[in-house]
């Protein structure tokens, strides 16, 4: 019984997260229709300046996602996510997937 609560938390945690990455697609979108990456590269901005930014604020949001799972784990106990050995791996997990 306890498996199949592991497994259906699992499933109910990748639907969730599922959300995460469609957020940010609208950023993308609102980027292209205005231009603003373009306009950015067209007054001086570097490259590697404008990509470690992005990549930088991306992050930053999506470590309060990441970091609400991992509270939510903890306050419900779900052992099979936090316990000892499993918890850093989740936490890698979840940076990995972001």
């Amino acid at each position: 019984m306890t498996t199949s609560v592991d497994v259906l938390v699992s499933i109910c945690v990748i639907f969730a997260m599922s959300f995460v990455p469609a957020s940010f697609v609208l950023f993308l979108i609102e980027e292209r229709v205005s231009k603003s990456k373009h306009l950015q590269f067209v007054s001086g901005v570097k490259p590697i300046l404008y990509w470690t930014t992005n990549y930088i604020w991306d992050m930053l949001n999506y470590t309060v996602p990441a970091t609400m799972v991992v509270f939510i784990f903890i306050s419900f106990q779900q052992e099979s996510y936090v316990s000892e050995k499993n918890l850093p791996a989740l936490v890698l997990l979840l940076l990995l997937y972001g």
